[in-house]
């Protein structure tokens, strides 16, 4: 057994020789050694310190023969991983919470209590909207496929508070209410048709 391990566990030499060394290993973990027929094997397991706390190992170990090619012992390695363990779970559990909160977004996006939608900050289309506020500025998905953008439906005079709006949101990942108007589908074409006429 090297000096760091012995001093890494407290154990003494004469105590980790043979299997006493598994006496390390957290129980729980210990199914992972059970003799093996493989040349060499690799397993995660905790060691247990000699204050009592546990980290992760990863353990290599390969056979050594004698001149009978008869296995006199194994060889092997343990590599301290127990940040790089902890921080993959971490970012597990932040995907799992990423994913819950997806699943809460999506049903209240889809049950059309109140009007979502979801855009893009560099060029400003809807990548996605409700039926509830489609039906407020009475477009179609259609018209979000074909590149309806927020200016669309904005009339003029809310340039200031929309501005303010996206800094906040750049700076906070939020914005504060504030009330607005929206340009309808009908409303566009009457604009249009004014300007048209004023030519």
């Amino acid at each position: 057994m090297s000096p760091s391990w012995l001093e890494f566990t407290g154990m003494k030499e004469c105590d980790a020789l043979g299997f006493g060394w598994m006496l390390a290993i957290h129980p729980d973990d210990r199914s992972q050694l059970k003799t093996t027929n493989e040349e060499q094997f690799t397993a995660t397991v905790r060691y247990k310190r000699f204050d009592g706390v546990y980290r992760w190992f990863r353990l290599r170990a390969c056979r050594v023969y004698d001149e009978k090619q008869i296995t006199l012992k194994w060889v092997g390695t343990s590599t301290d991983i127990d940040d790089w363990k902890r921080a993959e779970e971490e970012k597990q559990r932040v995907q799992e919470r990423l994913l819950d909160s997806e699943r809460k977004f999506r049903r209240l996006f889809e049950s059309n209590i109140i009007c979502l939608f979801v855009g893009r900050l560099d060029n400003g289309r809807f990548t996605e909207a409700n039926d509830a506020f489609l039906k407020v500025i009475k477009y179609t998905k259609e018209d979000l496929e074909n590149g309806l953008t927020w200016m669309d439906v904005t009339p003029p005079g809310y340039e200031d508070a929309d501005n303010a709006a996206m800094v906040q949101l750049f700076k906070k990942g939020y914005c504060d209410l504030y009330e607005k108007e929206y340009v309808t589908k009908e409303d566009k074409k009457l604009l249009d048709t004014r300007k048209i006429n004023t030519k």
